[in-house]
């Protein structure tokens, strides 16, 4: 069943910190459709060869008007898969993105200073260094990194914040034990740090579901990991059967540091079609039917189109268009993907069996 709901983003792994200023060098590194699954199974990711016939596959070739896909975003579907003690509960929220899936290449972004400057810099210059790949402002507190190797990495870090907001230790509150002024600020800096890279490499979604506090609060900063996206797919790294995540550290002062995945151009790349939802549904259907797709014991919450992203070198990067099936694993390892659908053919890509 399909019902139009509001769409609210689900709360994953955030970390607020409040901390006395002290000195320190350096900071240490920080980082509709509802869809829940009953599921038990064990291991870790698995990675499925979609050519092997024991995997689930769609006999039926995708197509249709992105248009009447676009119609169920925002939509929840409601169904429980399964019997006994191998069900499937959906209960989740759909997300199309606005722009039609394309599969190809990425390339290494080009990097738009001026940008980067105004919103994370505090309108300082930023120069290149004799290598090219690391741009530093005159007195070297604020600089930003792309390292060499595989392309989709690069780090902003302002020392001088680092240092300022440095000095206290955090400990984890989930989100219902935050106080409401805590929660406030959370939520003011997660405006914030959309705002902050609205021009660079744009987010939406946190990740996580836990919070980081400082309990002394004569400075507060927070930790926030978005999922990093593409044109509004969310990017998930084959290699991980995991989400990619940028993670930004911010306060009232500024943006401290921005750690991004992802952070890549459109290379080469086509238009394709893609299976629709309810064909999707049935592969999953008949999946767990025949057990050939996991269950668990944890709601699945969100059922979106989203990016893989596979054979990352150091000029181009292949992605493809996947059905993802997620939801909160635990308040360590946060929204996360548990099913991944090839959404051209129906092949299961990856499942979460951690448990």
């Amino acid at each position: 069943m399909y019902e139009k709901k509001l769409l609210i983003a689900p709360a994953v792994v955030l970390s607020v910190l409040a901390a006395c200023a002290q000195p320190d060098p350096q900071l240490q590194a920080e980082m509709s459709a509802e869809t829940n699954i009953s599921m038990e199974s064990g291991g870790n990711f698995e990675s499925v060869d979609s050519s092997d016939a024991s995997s689930v596959e769609s006999q039926t070739e995708a197509g249709g008007d992105f248009t009447q896909l676009q119609a169920v975003d925002g939509t929840t579907v409601t169904e429980t898969i399964g019997e006994g003690d191998y069900v499937l509960t959906l209960d989740a929220d759909v997300h199309i993105p606005d722009v039609s899936p394309q599969e190809g290449t990425f390339a290494a972004k080009s990097l738009n200073l001026s940008a980067i400057e105004d919103a994370l810099g505090n309108g300082e210059t930023l120069s290149p260094e004799s290598s090219g790949t690391r741009y530093i402002s005159q007195d070297s507190s604020i600089s930003f990194f792309v390292p060499p190797g595989p392309i989709g990495s690069a780090l902003f870090e302002n020392q001088n914040l680092s240092s300022y907001y440095s000095g206290a230790n955090p400990y984890t509150k989930l989100p219902d034990e935050m106080t409401e002024q805590e929660n406030a600020f959370v939520s003011e800096m997660t405006v914030a740090a959309q705002e902050s890279l609205e021009n660079i490499m744009p987010v939406s979604q946190l990740k996580n579901t836990g919070y980081q506090v400082f309990e002394d609060n004569d400075l507060s900063y927070a930790s926030l990991s978005f999922i990093s996206e593409f044109a509004g797919y969310p990017l998930i790294d084959a290699s991980q059967a995991a989400y990619m995540v940028t993670d930004v550290t911010l306060g009232t002062e500024g943006v401290i540091r921005v750690n991004f995945q992802g952070f890549y151009d459109m290379g080469e790349s086509v238009d394709t079609d893609v299976l629709s939802l309810e064909e999707v549904l049935e592969i999953v259907r008949t999946g767990v039917e025949e057990k050939n797709i996991n269950t668990y014991p944890i709601p699945v919450t969100d059922i979106s189109l989203a990016y893989m992203v596979e054979n990352v070198t150091e000029t181009s990067a292949d992605f493809y268009p996947v059905w993802c099936f997620s939801g909160d694993v635990d308040a360590a390892i946060g929204h996360h993907p548990l099913i991944c659908i090839d959404a051209r053919n129906g092949s299961i890509v990856s499942m979460f069996s951690q448990y």
